[in-house]
């Protein structure tokens, strides 16, 4: 299958894995700073044609790597990527030299089942009203409070820029389960997560560094949005990692 990606910058590679309904572009304000040392590779991950598995998410990654000739690569992926990102460290350590996870979870409860069976309705319905729900769980109040009357066509151009797989996404997303696969992770691992995140609430980035031998957490006082809100945070945490491995 081919997986269109990004690739920028020069040096050891790194794997960004975008998250639910979006693209690569997901990591847009995070990039600069990481292209000015790596190589970065963003896939846009493609509907296989049928209900979307994690698994298929790891084999468009390893498929970049391969595209690419990349042999191991520094990953970090967001919210569903971050989910990838794992199972792609839990099933193929070999290419993977160190993890972040960003905004990520490892297992749906009913809760979560309940809110993305939500999502995949408006996203089969109305992409713009998706985006006017979603937007305040992802951004936090001070967002809203500094961008003002711009939030109205921030809504509008994210609702133009949904992926086409997008209600695969979410349907993945209601029934997640990587749980089993934790154990397996044996890269250097960085979990961090928004502690005001109210699509998946801190407790979940707990949870997952807590299941990763040796992973490290940091929680930023910021919601879901970590790699656009909170990316001048974002952006040196992950680049401080992958300079340490």
């Amino acid at each position: 299958m081919l997986v269109p990606f990004g690739d920028d910058g020069a040096g050891d590679a790194v794997l960004l894995l975008h998250g639910s309904t979006g693209t690569r572009l997901h990591w847009l304000q995070v990039t600069p700073e990481l292209v000015a040392r790596w190589r970065v590779l963003a896939p846009d991950f493609v509907d296989p044609g049928r209900a979307l598995e994690v698994d298929d998410l790891v084999g468009q990654a390893v498929s970049v790597l391969d595209a690419a000739g990349v042999d191991r690569a520094h990953v970090a992926g967001w919210s569903l990527g971050a989910a990838a990102a794992a199972a792609l460290a839990a099933a193929h350590p070999e290419r993977v030299r160190s993890l972040a996870l960003v905004s990520g979870w490892a297992r749906s409860d009913p809760s979560l089942a309940f809110m993305f069976d939500g999502w995949r309705r408006l996203l089969d319905t109305d992409p713009e009203l998706y985006m006017r729900v979603v937007l305040p769980d992802i951004f936090t109040p001070g967002w809203f409070a500094l961008v003002g009357d711009a939030a109205e066509g921030v809504a509008r151009m994210s609702a133009a820029a949904i992926s086409p797989a997008s209600a695969g996404h979410a349907e993945l997303d209601g029934r997640l389960d990587i749980g089993d696969r934790l154990a397996s992770i044996v890269a250097p691992t960085l979990v961090v997560h928004g502690r005001h995140d109210r699509v998946l609430p801190v407790e979940h980035g707990r949870a997952l560094a807590a299941a990763i031998a040796g992973a490290e957490l940091v929680e930023l006082d910021l919601g879901h949005g970590l790699t656009t809100e909170g990316a001048a945070e974002l952006a040196p945490l992950l680049a401080g990692w992958f300079a340490r491995h």
